[in-house]
């Protein structure tokens, strides 16, 4: 069973493979953007899901978002009628990091989560009304996780729930260093939200400001798997990405890069994982900063984007990709070309425009925003290696002389290819943010 579920570990990952940088293709004609705006609204990295595809009561995509004045949204465009709906859910402090992940399906209670970055110690939540309403929700509750919280990713853990109650493991950063899990349930009928599992560490950064993305592999075969890749501040010394799975119905905690890795995130067991016992996936170089953005989600094999830049040069930062092949068993890493000057802040942080993965990932397939060199104009551009072929083919949706962010590609696909975020105003500092949350249409 173990085989099964973490596929990877029979494999040899010793080596990276580099391959050249190839030109990029012909532009194709943009896609056609929908004129449907989340006017007031601003998504983050570190949040999932974000935006979810739904077909009951109507075709419709919902998502998460944060207003300037710290309002926590919740988001619907309706793809038959056109019309927009922006719900205020809740109130966070003025700070990007606070956007919500909203967690949604189709016949289920919906579920949205916020933290105050650092502010306070909990995760906020409030669910759903029965019809997915997303005007409707239940009272506000929330988790205490003993230390500042930041940061909420959902997972639905498929063998604990039915058609009574969903059974959900939330992800959030407890203080700077250190990564942790809860497990809650959301009784159908009721809207009652009861935790299951109390907040506990499973990942230790060892005194460095970590930051981790998981996405679910959804194995074709087996038990359920979460995927999880970690990195660090741009801003800090360190910046080697590491790797690992869940077992999420066993808990058991397995890496392909860390053979001897092992632990249990339900019992405890081994937990938490150090970063300094981990073997890395990719290590940082002296001299070179690093951003993780995303692990890809399955059913195909991992990958994992990013961009590494001189610390001298951060508007020379060069978006990567990094895909395990399972042919030849070996990690790729390939070049997609400069990501242009940062959207804001300061430079040894780096808040670059961004790439993103589609969830499910069925195709070799990824999106990326780019900054022109000069500051004046950014490409939301999408790349897609077909069956058989060796590179991938550039598409350019859209072009702006405003600063698009932070793409991402609703759960489950839809006639919405991404949301990207539009930015008016970033400025020194993250409490001091404007913007709107856009689609690209098929």
């Amino acid at each position: 069973m173990k085989k099964a579920l973490f596929f990877l570990l029979s494999l040899s990952l010793s080596a990276t493979a580099q391959t050249p940088d190839r030109p990029l293709s012909t532009a194709q004609p943009p896609a056609p953007v929908s004129p449907a705006v989340f006017e007031d609204a601003v998504a983050e990295w570190w949040q999932h899901p974000i935006a979810v595809s739904l077909r009951i009561p109507y075709p419709r995509t919902v998502a998460g978002a944060i207003a300037r004045n710290g309002d926590i949204l919740a988001c619907e465009y309706a793809q038959e009628t056109g019309k927009v709906r922006r719900t205020v859910v809740g109130r966070a402090i003025v700070d990007d990091h606070c956007c919500p992940a909203l967690w949604a399906a189709d016949g289920r209670r919906a579920v949205v989560a916020w933290t105050n970055h650092n502010a306070d110690r909990l995760i906020r939540l409030r669910v759903g009304g029965r019809s997915g309403d997303t005007g409707e929700w239940e009272p506000e509750t929330s988790i205490d996780l003993g230390a500042p919280a930041s940061y909420t990713q959902l997972h639905r853990l498929r063998a604990e729930s039915d058609t009574a109650q969903d059974t959900f493991l939330v992800f959030s950063r407890s203080g700077n260093s250190n990564w942790g899990i809860t497990t809650f349930r959301v009784d159908q009928a009721t809207g009652r939200l009861e935790v299951t599992r109390p907040f506990r560490v499973i990942f230790n950064g060892n005194g460095k400001q970590a930051y981790l993305s998981t996405a679910d592999a959804y194995p074709t075969t087996g038990n359920q798997v979460i995927r999880v890749c970690t990195s660090f501040n741009p801003a800090a010394q360190a910046h080697d990405l590491h790797y690992f799975e869940i077992d999420a119905v066993t808990g058991e905690v397995r890496s392909p890069v860390t053979p001897g890795l092992s632990g249990n995130i339900f019992t405890s067991v081994g937990m938490p994982v150090s970063e300094a016992a981990l073997t890395p996936l990719l290590a940082g170089v002296p001299g070179e900063s690093r951003r993780l953005f995303y692990v890809r989600s399955g059913p195909l094999p991992p990958a994992v984007a990013y961009a590494d830049w001189s610390v001298s040069s951060p508007d020379s930062a060069t978006y990567k990709l990094l895909r395990f092949d399972p042919e030849k068993a070996v990690w790729v890493s390939e070049s997609f070309g400069l990501a242009g000057p940062r959207i804001g802040y300061k430079p040894e942080a780096n808040y670059l425009p961004g790439m993103a993965f589609p969830t499910p990932a069925y195709e070799e397939v990824f999106y990326l925003a780019r900054r022109r060199s000069d500051n004046t104009a950014t490409t939301l551009e999408r790349y897609e290696k077909p069956a058989g072929d060796s590179a991938y083919r550039q598409t350019v949706l859209t072009a702006s002389d405003r600063k698009l962010a932070r793409p991402y590609p609703p759960v489950g696909g839809g006639p919405i290819r991404l949301f990207y975020t539009e930015f008016s105003t970033y400025g020194a500092d993250y409490t001091d943010f404007s913007g709107s949350m856009k689609p690209v249409t098929e």
